[in-house]
């Protein structure tokens, strides 16, 4: 049967065999006993079965499924801050260009009132300039 599936055998461990083993090579019934409880908890509470190892495999593509959604998510949500990024910045330079082209004009009259009032004073500038070299 193969490792993945949950109907693998569990990891058995024959106590008796194990007991009688013990007491074959010299341990007492009460040491063969004890040894025998300790290596069992020991078994039970470290070693996985196979259907233990098939739990995970199946909990392991779970979140890696769940993973991968939630990547998708975040990949839209990123790529829909993305466009209206895109928008504002638009709305922005669309703004600039407005204020640009606003500035430009206030700086063309400007000087346009700027050359006519140099124009208006020049000639006064002229005989005030005459005036204190005489």
């Amino acid at each position: 049967m193969p490792l993945n599936t949950p109907q693998a055998k569990p990891v058995m461990f024959e106590t008796l065999a194990w007991a009688t083993e013990l007491r074959s090579v010299g341990f007492s019934e009460e040491q063969a006993t004890v040894q025998t409880k300790l290596f069992k908890a020991f078994i039970d509470d470290h070693i996985a079965t196979q259907g233990d190892v098939h739990d995970v495999r199946l909990e392991i593509e779970k979140l890696r499924h769940e993973t991968q959604r939630e990547i998708k998510k975040t990949r839209a949500e990123a790529k829909e801050s993305a466009n209206q990024l895109k928008l504002e910045i638009e709305k922005v330079r669309a703004e600039i260009k407005d204020k640009e082209h606003h500035l430009r004009a206030e700086i063309k009259s400007s000087m346009r009132q700027t050359i006519l009032t140099l124009g208006t004073l020049t000639p006064i500038l002229i005989t005030v300039f005459r005036f204190v070299h005489v």
